[in-house]
C-alpha cells in the first residue's frame, strides 16, 4: 500500500516539474526530492527484505540514479543562486 501512495505522489511530483523548473530557486525546491527519495526508500527495502523481483530492483536502482541527478541539479542550482546573492534577499 505504501508503494502505491508513494507512486502517487512521486507521479505528482514529475507533473509538477516543468512548472518547477520555469521558477526562480528557492528553497521550497527540496521539498519536491522528498516523494522521489521515499519511493526510492520503499522500492530499495523492498528489494532488501527480498520480496522483490527484478522489476523491484532494477526500480530501486534507477530511482536511486534519479534521485541522486535531482540532488545534485538542485544543489547546483542552489549553490550558484547563493553566490549571486538571490537567496534570502529581502523583496
Amino acid at each position: 500500500m505504501l508503494l502505491s501512495l508513494a507512486c502517487v505522489f512521486a507521479a505528482i511530483v514529475a507533473t509538477q516539474a516543468p512548472k518547477a523548473r520555469a521558477l526562480p530557486v528557492a528553497l521550497s525546491w527540496w521539498a519536491l526530492s522528498f516523494p522521489v527519495a521515499a519511493l526510492t526508500i520503499t522500492g530499495l527495502r523492498i528489494w532488501h527484505a527480498g520480496w522483490a523481483g527484478v522489476f523491484h530492483t532494477g526500480l530501486g536502482v534507477a530511482l536511486l540514479a534519479l534521485l541522486v541527478v535531482i540532488v545534485v541539479a538542485r544543489a547546483l542550482r542552489l549553490g550558484l543562486a547563493i553566490a549571486a546573492r538571490k537567496i534570502c534577499a529581502p523583496a
